[in-house]
């Protein structure tokens, strides 16, 4: 409506301006909705000029979700940690494909990521548990642990038919479902998120029973963000729907009890 010669926008009671119902939410946005109940997380449209496939992968959020969530900051210190968890480094995959359980090939950059995540650890482990994924192997062979075990159970989310597609292209009523329910639905022959966060539960209790049992015994596990975020859960006591949505960065060692 106009007012003084100047058009401003219509409120509700307030002075609250109405939602901006024009503007479409995009598959990532609902699902950050999902993620992000309390508010703990602001999540933005892209700016202008932002590549269409990056602006539709979850998540696009203002800052680092690991910065700001308190149940992250609330892990122990590296250096005292028994259990540490890494996510393994940048993958030659264009911005905004699913790529779940595929095994992509690492980018150009593999040799100095992995030198930093040597530099980063407090620790050289003992065992190290990885994915079985060639992303997550080169990364577990570069640290040179004595006893490497490789376990399926850390590997990502199966995304099913899913696999290699943009983001941007989920316009079916399955996708709708799994971002209205990440843990319940499943994509079309992938896996749900109840099943990834039961599977995670299980090695994380094996691993905690074998640093009980050896005081002395140092463990790096190399996965996957999903994996990770699950992990980071169960220790949390939290729901697996409020870390779904997060963003874990590449080669960077976080607290894993």
């Amino acid at each position: 409506m106009s007012k003084g010669g100047k058009t401003t926008r219509a409120t509700r009671s307030g002075g609250v301006p109405p939602p901006d119902e024009a503007k479409p939410r995009t598959f990532a946005e609902k699902l950050f909705e999902k993620s992000n109940p309390k508010g703990r997380v602001r999540c933005t449209r892209p700016a202008a000029g932002t590549p269409p496939l990056l602006a539709q992968a979850p998540l696009f959020a203002q800052t680092s979700f690991l910065a700001q969530a308190s149940h992250f900051a609330q892990t122990p210190s590296l250096a005292d940690a028994r259990i540490i968890l890494i996510r393994h480094t940048r993958v030659a995959v264009a911005p905004g494909v699913c790529y779940g359980q595929t095994d992509v090939p690492l980018a150009k950059t593999f040799s100095a990521e992995a030198a930093e995540v040597r530099v980063r650890l407090p620790w050289l482990p003992g065992e190290i548990h990885t994915s079985p994924l060639a992303r997550c192997l080169r990364l577990a062979d570069y640290l040179g642990a004595s006893v490497v075990h490789r376990d399926r159970r850390l590997l990502e989310l199966d995304f099913g038919e899913w696999e290699n597609r943009a983001w941007a292209d989920f316009r079916s009523p399955e996708s709708e479902a799994w971002a209205r329910d990440p843990l319940g639905s499943r994509p079309p022959g992938g896996e749900t998120g109840d099943e990834l966060h039961a599977r995670v539960g299980a090695i994380r209790a094996e691993l905690l029973g074998r640093i009980a049992d050896d005081e002395g015994l140092r463990i790096a596990v190399i996965t996957h963000a999903g994996v990770i975020r699950s992990w980071l859960a169960h220790a949390g006591g939290r729901g697996l729907m409020e870390f779904f949505g997060a963003p874990v960065p590449q080669g960077v060692p976080v607290a894993g009890e």
